[in-house]
């Protein structure tokens, strides 16, 4: 048995939801980072939107254990076929996971102008020029 074969048996002998077993079909028949499907391919397949494919992918891999992989650098998402390929995508993963940790503690040490400085900022007065003082134009 191919991996495509096993991975067609074994996810469909445990998805009933129409939507996601769409998925999971044309997935299962990219296995190996080097036949990645896109996005777009994905879409056109299953005549879903790129949110629902999105979220089904999450799904299959959270909910059913489908290993799908992706990563920055590389169009598309294929299932895993190997342990390299999981070290690869694992370490994406934990990169982005580790910057957006590091944004939100920079965030989290920001300092904002209290609302009293927004005030005097934003309803500030205009300051006269000097000829409309001399004329007693500003009051």
């Amino acid at each position: 048995m191919n991996p495509s074969e096993y991975y067609k048996t074994e996810i469909m002998s445990k998805v009933r939801e129409p939507e996601l077993r769409k998925v999971a079909s044309v997935m299962a028949d990219h296995v190996g980072e080097e036949s990645a499907i896109t996005l777009e391919q994905l879409c056109a397949k299953t005549g879903m939107g790129e949110r629902q494919v999105r979220l089904a992918l999450e799904v299959l891999t959270k909910d059913y254990g489908v290993p799908i992989g992706s990563y920055s650098g590389k169009s598309g998402r294929w299932i895993i076929a190997d342990e390299r390929e999981k070290g690869k995508v694992i370490a994406e993963l934990i990169s982005r996971a580790t910057a957006l940790h590091e944004r939100a503690n920079a965030l989290r040490r920001a300092q904002l102008p209290s609302s009293e400085a927004l005030q005097e900022y934003l309803f500030e007065p205009p300051k006269p020029q000097p000829w409309q003082l001399q004329h007693g134009a500003w009051k």
